[in-house]
């Protein structure tokens, strides 16, 4: 029976220290790449002599269709935790009755500038700044301050890094006759590590799609790097 594949797969990390499900994911792309070393030269004009095949890498591409902070939290060796944070916020605002109001709720003195380039300190009233003397009523002024948020975090920690996971694929094979589904395919990847590097790419319009790339390794005392299984569907 001739099948294809025509999905992406679901993708499953478990943590290899704790045993636990991190999270699965919604992926658009579950890519995995091979490479070796096999080819030895020599001899006048460098010919190639014969091939020794050896240093089997296997690397995994996984990009997330949606953001999810658990993604930087692994590549960073660090859990989500709820925390509080000093953040710096920036409003432009439209002088009224000698006066603005901004939306967030400032701790301590804001900045103001002014049309003309200039800065004024002010100590606001809650949300309100008065600005009567510096400002006119009409114009358009930017202020600075100083918030405190409350919310998920990932801290970078310089001494930090990634653990392991194993890591598990799951898509599924049509008949191509037919069309019908007739197995799940499981790619299955006992030790993995995630690569360090990573790339935040914020751009207007075009959704943020984390991508995650991991070095997948043998456990110990075994050649076994993955496993590759089909598992045939039951049929009516």
């Amino acid at each position: 029976m001739q099948t294809f594949i025509a999905d992406t797969a679901d993708v499953i990390f478990k943590h290899k220290k704790t045993g636990k499900v991190v999270f699965t994911a919604e992926a658009q792309i579950a890519g995995i790449t091979g490479s070796e070393e096999s080819e030895i030269v020599g001899g006048i004009g460098n010919k190639a002599l014969y091939t020794v095949r050896h240093s089997k890498e296997v690397g995994l591409t996984v990009q997330n269709a949606t953001f999810n902070l658990e993604y930087l939290a692994m590549m960073q060796g660090q859990v989500v935790t709820n925390d509080t944070s000093i953040v710096t916020e920036v409003e432009r605002v439209k002088v009224e009755d000698g006066q603005v109001t901004i939306q967030g709720n400032p701790m301590g003195d804001v900045q103001v500038g002014l049309s003309n380039g200039e800065f004024r300190t002010v100590t606001p009233e809650g949300n309100t700044i008065n600005v009567s003397g510096f400002a006119e009523d009409g114009e358009t002024v930017e202020v600075s301050y100083s918030k405190e948020i409350t919310g998920r975090t990932i801290v970078i920690d310089a001494t930090k890094f990634s653990e392991n996971y194993e890591v598990i694929y799951k898509t599924i094979e049509y008949n191509t006759e037919t069309n019908e589904i007739v197995r799940d395919v499981y790619f299955i990847f006992h030790n993995a590590s995630p690569a360090g590097e990573y790339e935040l790419s914020l751009e207007n319009g075009t959704p943020y799609t984390p991508e995650l790339t991991f070095n997948a390794m043998g456990e110990a005392n075994s050649n076994e790097i993955g496993r590759i299984v089909e598992v045939d569907r039951e049929r009516d």
